[in-house]
């Protein structure tokens, strides 16, 4: 699926014109048409999925990742992804955050990707902090790992011999160099097809979810049901992956 601008997302931000899920509608195909947002791999075709159940939404790391390394702004004090965090903790949805980025001195920035929202709350999450994952999942506009795509990156970082959970720096390209081939990683992003882009999109969004979990030793469930983030316990073939 691609990002979707909702009606209530532009309501969040003060608009108040007639006709907005005219606009809404036309920012949409806008974001979607100028590549202003990347569609990702929408495939069902992967078996169980990485679901959360209600609990998920108080969940606090035991500690941060302890290679985790605070970047606070000279003029705000603040890391880069704090602004994002604190507004969905408020109550803000990721389309309403994503459309009016904070600049750090009161004012807002042009719209970023609904995606990078989504990482800076994962990052607050390596950086021990509270974070609600089954109100994260839900809002996010990319399916959640599969079973297959979760077993596949553990695949890849002994391939890669790149550890996300040990390694300071990891290569995001390179950690997936074994999952889409040498071609697909060296071509100029201009020469990639749609399909191309897709699909690393798609690894790239996986690779976010499970990255963070793993460095929080959070044990990931997945659940063949298509029904899995209904906001219930998940019950149905549930199948469980430490992160450590």
């Amino acid at each position: 699926r691609g990002q979707q601008v909702s009606e209530d997302a532009l309501r969040e931000i003060g608009i108040r014109v007639s006709g907005l899920d005219r606009l809404a509608g036309t920012i949409s195909a806008w974001c979607t048409d100028t590549g202003a947002v990347m569609k990702g791999n929408d495939d069902t075709d992967r078996g169980a999925r990485l679901v959360f159940s209600p609990k998920d939404d108080s969940f606090q790391p035991a500690a941060p990742w302890p290679l985790a390394v605070y970047k606070p702004n000279k003029k705000t004090g603040l890391a880069s992804w704090e602004s994002s965090y604190k507004r969905f903790l408020a109550g803000e949805s990721l389309s309403a955050i994503a459309l009016t980025p904070e600049d750090g001195n009161g004012g807002t920035k042009k719209p970023i990707m609904e995606a990078t929202v989504v990482g800076h709350i994962l990052e607050a999450m390596v950086q021990g902090r509270h974070v609600p994952l089954l109100k994260l999942s839900q809002q996010s506009t990319s399916q959640l790992p599969s079973e297959q795509e979760w077993n596949e990156l553990g695949r890849a970082e002994q391939e890669a011999r790149m550890d996300v959970v040990t390694c300071v720096k990891v290569v995001n390209t390179e950690l997936l160099r074994p999952l889409v081939g040498d071609d697909l990683i060296d071509k100029p992003y201009a020469d990639r097809s749609e399909d191309e882009k897709a699909t690393l999109t798609r690894w790239y969004e996986c690779l976010k979810w499970y990255s963070a979990l793993r460095r929080v030793h959070y044990t990931a469930v997945f659940q063949s049901s298509p029904e899995s983030t209904t906001g219930s316990e998940p019950n149905v073939a549930l199948k469980r992956q430490r992160g450590s």
